[in-house]
């Protein structure tokens, strides 16, 4: 399986088993994010905030346009498993997220290892709730959040960095 965290490319290898798939350890989950973000307490992370359009759809080929709302165009690519989405205020990218369903128990270890990643790193701020974690930068704010929708298997992960 490959997700795709709007900040750089994690993968993570997942055997299927029928529809469904068991991916790796927690450890092994924090271990690929921890190297991919090149997280650690002196820094904050990495992310497209900033970068034009031109700037994504050379990174992302199959952007594509969905709509307009208050100002921000919000351009998408990806499946239906998961997929990130880019918006746009005046062609610079102002916030980008991603959206990861699955099963309850993936969702929740993917969670853990990115809040226990993002604890690593320098934020002013972090808020905490059950299912959900915001962490404040100098320049932008990163939400995760665990369980979007509360209709059981179509809940996901959601993932947003965002300009202050």
């Amino acid at each position: 399986m490959m997700l795709l965290l709007p900040m750089c490319v994690i993968k993570i290898d997942a055997q299927v088993i029928g529809s469904r798939f068991r991916p790796f350890t927690y450890e092994q989950m924090q271990g690929a994010i921890d190297r991919r973000m090149q997280l650690d307490q002196r820094t904050e992370p990495g992310n497209n905030l900033g970068k034009t359009l031109s700037q994504m759809r050379a990174e992302f080929p199959d952007i594509q346009y969905e709509k307009t709302i208050d100002g921000e165009d919000l351009y998408y690519t990806g499946g239906e498993e998961e997929y990130l989405c880019f918006g746009f205020r005046y062609d610079v990218l102002v916030q980008e997220s991603m959206y990861v369903s699955g099963d309850r128990n993936f969702r929740h270890e993917l969670f853990r290892a990115l809040t226990n990643s993002f604890d690593k790193t320098r934020f002013s701020l972090c808020q905490t709730a059950d299912d959900m974690r915001v962490y404040h930068y100098s320049t932008f704010r990163v939400d995760i959040v665990k369980n979007l929708y509360e209709s059981g298997d179509s809940d996901c992960l959601y993932i947003r960095f965002e300009r202050k």
